[in-house]
């Protein structure tokens, strides 16, 4: 298991892990995350998780607390970077685009329980539908795993419901979190 350092009493992140650029709500912020046992977590401060204007500026604040890249157990503790786009999901969210693309509808869910996971202590349980939609979204993603080559989701209204109150949800999650 990766522990998490605890900066100051308020403040815990993983010790291990990346910058992330986040777009969403028409701006660009960067988050420190990583794994802590089997669950991913961002750094953050008083149940808030903490951001900053720049990817530069993240791994800056990464370097100065300690904090090494994902492959620091491999001999390389350079930190990687990486961007997660929540534009299109948004997008959808308001009617601008008609179909749900499974590749960002599963990063913003999957995002989302990391935030849930590091503001609470635990993801969310599941409802039977979430669940359901939550396993066509990572089939459409990863098919080897259903033993496919490719995967293409066939929603009913119930399902597409779910979908869009989970991603509205994931979008009030993201907007209350984010210091």
């Amino acid at each position: 298991m990766t522990p998490c350092a605890r900066a100051s009493n308020d403040e815990m992140a993983p010790l291990r892990g990346e910058v992330v650029t986040l777009r969403f709500d028409g701006r660009e912020v960067a988050v420190w995350w990583g794994p802590d046992g089997d669950i991913d977590r961002l750094a953050v401060r008083a149940g808030c998780v903490l951001t900053w204007p720049t990817a530069d500026a993240c791994e800056e604040h990464a370097l100065r607390a300690g904090w090494v890249g994902l492959g620091a157990e491999d001999g390389d503790d350079s930190i990687g970077r990486s961007t997660l786009d929540f534009e299109p999901a948004q997008a959808w969210l308001r009617g601008q685009r008609t179909t749900l693309d499974p590749g960002w509808a599963l990063g913003l869910w999957n995002f989302q329980w990391d935030v849930a996971a590091s503001v609470t202590g635990a993801w969310p349980v599941l409802t039977r539908v979430e669940g359901r939609c939550h396993d066509k979204l990572t089939a459409a993603n990863l098919p080897w795993l259903v033993g496919e080559d490719t995967y293409r989701p066939r929603w009913t209204a119930v399902e597409m419901r779910c979908v869009r109150q989970v991603l509205s949800n994931a979008v009030h999650v993201l907007r209350t979190a984010l210091c």
